[in-house]
């Protein structure tokens, strides 16, 4: 008997526990959107090299002076950040870039390490041990001294971070039901622009990196009630051959739902794990598995390759068009925060659709939209500059659509026994096209639709990609490799 049909048939998919789980978990995605998006502030550009006179006329004309007698800051718009604290201008200029690059490179550590982790020691622990390790560089940070310290310290704030977001999502998804798998996986992503939104509010409150750097980080400390109140994920744990605290784990919830499972269901789960013909998730095993077993078989290998494509596709093409966003004219407060509040629509969109069509048909049609509305701008004159941003604008929400369905599809088609760390794989190379995004958009300077022709083209190419890898909707989690295998057959 397998987690599912406890699920269905006994603890039931969607009672107390379930929207608990839902809540609690997807809650702490909130810091990690704040963390994600800090640089926005953190890393605030000023007008430099100027004296107070000359402010008003550079506001007005944002090119940039020679630095000869050192920096006088307008500061009516922030009141510091890292540029102003390491005087990151002219040469320097570019190790704000740096500090970005090296925050992406800790989401990639991040990914892989605590996928591994997660899968050979389980969800709970990992969960914990990020949250604890989020809070201390979080907080660190903002009394980091030399710019040096302060790379260092984001780079494990991304590390940390990621971690503690994508065990979240699959603890949450492997402890409810599969009919509210999409709700959960849409209530994280709402949960994540929130963190984003509130980092805007937080900002324009505090207009000083060292506050908010503390106002992002501190409240982390509200989640470490976590250690009384989180459970391990029964399926990983049935899994693991780890029956008597997988029963523990499932009296629990029932006993929250107010349910009471049949001593059968337990007499069938021992039975299992003792069964030479069903080894399945209950093999009583200690292999470690690796990343090597994501392409070990045929469809597997070929689902993780499309998998790891179109992470690498969508995180390259959001993070280079909410960049391009980024330059609008107007206040930044304001522009970053209605920025962040178009991620909802895209949100809802891809809400209502992945359970009435599936995973697989939106993430096509969102991704091919998105290369055919950036490649367009190809062909739009200069002066018709509107025309232009509207299409940039579709490419963002078609790309938003596939971003916030994939975590989900992608936990879908890998096994439970690799789960995590699949996702943890593919996330490592998704920040690889976070970092390749900034450097795809300076090609702009030869020509300016230049960045959104690229990223057409490659989000055209994902939605071709994606038609070989097999629908999930309305299928079991596979719990093993030779399930996963047979996906789709």
């Amino acid at each position: 008997m397998d987690y599912d049909t406890i699920l269905s048939d006994y603890l039931g998919e969607y009672g107390r526990y379930q929207k608990l789980t839902i809540f609690c978990l997807a809650a702490l995605a909130m810091p990690v959107g704040m963390q994600t998006m800090a640089m926005a502030f953190l890393g605030a550009r000023y007008s430099d090299n100027v004296t107070a006179g000359d402010l008003d006329s550079l506001a007005r004309n944002r090119s940039k002076l020679q630095c000869t007698d050192g920096w006088v800051y307008d500061k009516r718009l922030y009141s510091s950040s890292v540029v102003t604290e390491f005087d990151l201008v002219c040469d320097r200029a570019w190790l704000r870039e740096l500090a970005q690059a090296m925050y992406m490179l800790g989401v990639s550590f991040g990914a892989i390490i605590s996928g591994a982790l997660s899968d050979r020691f389980g969800r709970r622990r990992t969960l914990l041990g990020c949250l604890v390790l989020l809070l201390i560089f979080g907080v660190a940070t903002a009394f980091a001294s030399h710019y040096v310290i302060f790379v260092v310290l984001r780079f494990f704030i991304g590390a940390f971070g990621v971690g503690l977001y994508y065990v979240t999502f699959v603890l949450g998804m492997e402890g409810i039901g599969q009919s509210k798998r999409t709700m959960f996986g849409m209530v994280v992503t709402l949960f994540l622009v929130a963190g984003y939104i509130m980092l805007g509010v937080l900002a324009y409150l505090t207009r000083d990196w060292m506050k908010l750097q503390l106002a992002i980080s501190v409240p982390v400390t509200v989640f470490l009630t976590y250690y009384w109140i989180a459970f391990e994920s029964p399926r990983w744990l049935l899994a693991n051959g780890r029956t008597e605290e997988a029963r523990e784990v499932i009296d629990r919830a029932a006993k929250i739902n107010g349910v009471e499972i049949p001593e059968k269901v337990y007499e069938l789960m021992n039975e299992n794990l003792h069964s030479n013909e069903d080894v399945g998730c209950y093999e009583k095993t200690q292999r470690v598995y690796t990343v090597l077993d994501l392409v070990r078989t045929p469809n597997m290998r070929k689902n993780t390759f499309v998998v790891a494509f179109s992470w690498f596709v969508c995180t390259a093409a959001y993070y280079g068009l909410s960049i391009g966003a980024a330059e609008l004219p107007g206040d930044p407060y304001l522009n970053y925060i209605l920025s962040s509040c178009t991620e909802i629509i895209a949100i809802l969109v891809a809400w209502a659709t992945m359970d009435r069509w599936g995973r697989k048909p939106p993430v096509i049609a969102s991704l091919i939209l998105a290369g055919l509305s950036c490649g367009a701008t190809a062909g739009v004159p200069k002066d018709l500059w509107m025309v232009s941003t509207g299409l940039a604008m579709v490419g963002r929400f078609g790309v938003s659509v596939a971003f916030d369905i994939l975590p989900l599809y992608s936990a879908e088609i890998f096994p439970t026994v690799v789960r995590n760390m699949g996702i943890g794989a593919v996330s490592m190379l998704a920040r690889a096209g976070g970092i390749l995004a900034p450097f795809v958009g300076l090609m702009g300077k030869s020509w300016a639709p230049l960045p959104l022709v690229i990223f057409g083209i490659m989000c055209f190419l994902d939605g071709v990609a994606i038609l070989a890898v097999p629908e999930t909707l309305g299928v079991p989690l596979p719990d093993t490799l030779e399930e996963a295998e047979n996906i789709g057959r």
